[in-house]
């Protein structure tokens, strides 16, 4: 019986040596638990509009392949067949999208990027005029946020607009 009482008494002891920092610390922790809400909160709306911008994206770019007679247009559903899609439908080559192997590959992936955003905004300047719209819409896209909003509503003029010429 002595043992239990002399096990117990040192537990006790061990807990009473504790710095009186390690409980501050924990009501710290505790103290900013209403942020994690708050985060999940803003990530499941961008979640949200994300989802609905590649919906949108994927039906105007649908919709184009349509209006220029373009073999499977369903690929625009697809994540990277739809920027095979982009470029048959600009009438240009299609290897520009091996450069996706690039990205993945450390100190050459921002240059691989670069260059593919480069080709894709070729490829949608060329298919903007193909169907009688203004290519340099595609550069609204380099202005934060406000040109992105003002590329996808015009990518909607051009989809489903009435074109401005015939199309080629």
């Amino acid at each position: 019986m002595q043992n239990k009482y002399l096990f117990n008494a040192s537990v006790l002891s061990a807990a009473a040596a504790m710095p009186p920092e390690f409980g501050e610390f924990s009501s710290k922790i505790s103290s900013f638990a209403w942020i994690i809400p708050i985060i999940i909160g803003f990530l499941a709306v961008f979640a949200i509009i994300a989802i609905g911008v590649y919906v949108y994206t994927a039906l105007a770019y649908m919709s184009l392949a349509k209006k220029l007679n373009v073999k499977d247009p369903w690929m625009a559903w697809i994540p990277i067949a739809n920027l095979y899609l982009l470029s048959k439908m600009a009438g240009m080559d299609w290897w520009p999208i091996l450069l996706l192997i690039g990205t993945a590959i450390p100190f050459i992936n921002f240059i691989c990027s670069i260059i593919l955003t480069v080709f894709t905004f070729i490829w949608i300047w060329k298919i903007l005029e193909k169907v009688g719209r203004p290519g340099w819409w595609v550069l609204l896209n380099l202005i934060p946020l406000a040109g992105g909003i003002a590329f996808l509503v015009l990518l909607g003029v051009a989809a489903w607009g009435k074109p401005k010429t015939t199309v080629a």
